[in-house]
């Protein structure tokens, strides 16, 4: 039945390519949008009542933006036709026979949850399609490097979020694996419902169903921003899978068409296309450029509640868009202990917009807007928080080569989080998502320091050799 429903839909490749084709039209009609919105912010900020127009400085800042934007739009080419049922068959014994690394990875959720031996598994071995399983009774440390082999080497990253578990690390390498972008992504998602519920046994009071559901959210975001196809259950995803690898479709090509193969509208993860492209407006960034009539040399405190909720600076600000440097040196994520560091080094810092569980789209336009006008992004991540989004901002960062700084502290039975103690399970998972932040952050060349003050220093270094060499 299962085989069957996919042929099915392998036999329209046509009604794909025209899907593919009349993509730059909607792109078009987009960009339109774009510009009246640029327009009408600019008029609106700067309370002109003349026909509308753009300053230079205006328009550098919205070329800036739409620039940027443009690079996560993915140009692929039409879906493949089927090859002739001869050089099919080979393909698909070249597959089964092939032992030197699993086509697909099974990440997500694990214990206690069952997807992977009760659904998944079972359907991949009747598409003859291999893969690895990281579940174990027992997850230790050591396994790390173990997995970290096979998600390198395998040519789908297939990863389902439940909310069954906390899914500290899960988060984690889905919002490392949408910024890397060198591996096919694939993810089912299953939103927390309500607090009351429980986890492992434990019942989790209304403050962690709060960090659990803002990572959640912040991951699918990071994930929706780069093209990342959601399906609403694994049959749907195991049956785009094996387009992918058969047909060397793209994964971002699952989710094009109203009826497209991941009936992507019943996951109600992603919106329209017109609304998930539009930039952060004006308003929403002008925080960091400071009025030319306010050019003041003592310490001042710039406040807004979209972008960020505090800019300090013993200097005057400049704009990013006048000569291409940077509005700050730090962009401050986690907990706020490095402040003091900050100044005393004489850096101009921001800290963004993090801690509320409502994340939308154009908040996470307004954070990464932040980053890309930062020398350095100073990730503090001590044992007072869960700082589960912060975790998955990270890891997104590091994914895109960003400047990063790491301090990364773990919990233990002493932390004490919203006044209350964690249980013993509790802080193995959550550090669980820890040791993957760091072990990812290693690999990648990322400084990953043991103290605070370790971690500013470092930070400030960056900074004055990022200034030279401008």
């Amino acid at each position: 039945m299962h085989r069957g429903a996919s042929q099915r839909r392998r036999a329209k490749p046509a009604e794909s390519s025209r899907s593919a084709e009349s993509r730059p039209e909607s792109t078009s009609a987009i960009a339109l949008v774009l510009v009246v919105e640029m327009l009408r912010c600019a008029q609106q900020r700067a309370q002109r009542t003349e026909p509308a127009f753009l300053t230079y400085e205006e328009f550098s800042l919205f070329a800036k933006e739409l620039k940027r934007a443009a690079k996560g739009i993915s140009w692929t080419s039409p879906l493949s036709l089927d090859r002739d049922g001869e050089d099919t068959k080979r393909s698909r014994t070249r597959r089964r026979t092939s032992t030197r690394s699993p086509q697909v990875f099974l990440g997500g959720s694990c214990n206690p949850t069952t997807w992977r031996q009760d659904v998944a598994i079972p359907l991949l071995q009747d598409l003859d399609i291999t893969f690895y399983n990281p579940q174990v009774s027992d997850w230790a440390p050591e396994l790390i490097e173990k997995e970290h082999f096979a998600k390198t080497n395998a040519e789908v990253l297939f990863f389902v979020i439940d909310n069954q578990t906390r899914n500290t690390a899960s988060t984690v390498e889905v919002a490392f694996y949408s910024g890397l972008r060198k591996q096919k992504l694939v993810l089912v998602v299953h939103p927390y419902q309500s607090s009351g519920a429980k986890i492992a046994g434990e019942e989790i009071l209304d403050d962690e169903w709060r960090d659990l559901i803002s990572s959640q959210r912040v991951m699918q975001l990071l994930a929706e921003r780069q093209g990342m196809p959601f399906f609403s259950n694994i049959r749907n995803a195991i049956d785009g899978i094996d387009k992918v690898l058969r047909e060397k479709v793209p994964a971002q090509e699952l989710q094009s068409g109203k009826k497209g193969l991941t009936q992507i509208n019943e996951s109600g993860v992603l919106e329209k296309e017109a609304k998930e492209n539009v930039p952060v407006n004006f308003d929403q960034f002008s925080a960091s450029v400071v009025d030319p009539k306010s050019n003041q040399e003592s310490e001042h405190f710039l406040y807004n509640d979209t972008l960020g909720r505090n800019i300090s600076s013993s200097r005057p600000l400049k704009s990013s868009s006048s000569n291409q440097q940077p509005s700050f040196d730090v962009c401050l994520c986690g907990d706020e202990v490095a402040v003091p560091l900050l100044k005393k080094h004489g850096l101009k810092y921001v800290i963004p917009p993090s801690k509320q569980t409502d994340w939308t789209k154009q908040m996470l336009q307004s954070n990464v807007t932040i980053a890309d006008r930062s020398r350095v992004l100073l990730f503090i991540i001590t044992d007072s928080s869960r700082a589960l989004a912060e975790l998955c901002l990270a890891a997104y960062y590091i994914g895109l080569d960003y400047k990063v700084v790491l301090y990364v502290g773990l919990l233990s039975e002493k932390s004490i989080i919203n006044g209350k103690t964690l249980s013993n399970i509790a802080i193995k998972e959550y550090n669980r998502g820890r040791m993957y932040l760091r072990d990812l952050a290693v690999r990648q060349g990322v400084d990953v320091l043991d103290s605070v003050s370790a971690a500013v220093e470092v930070a400030a270094r960056k900074c004055i050799k990022t200034s030279a060499a401008r």
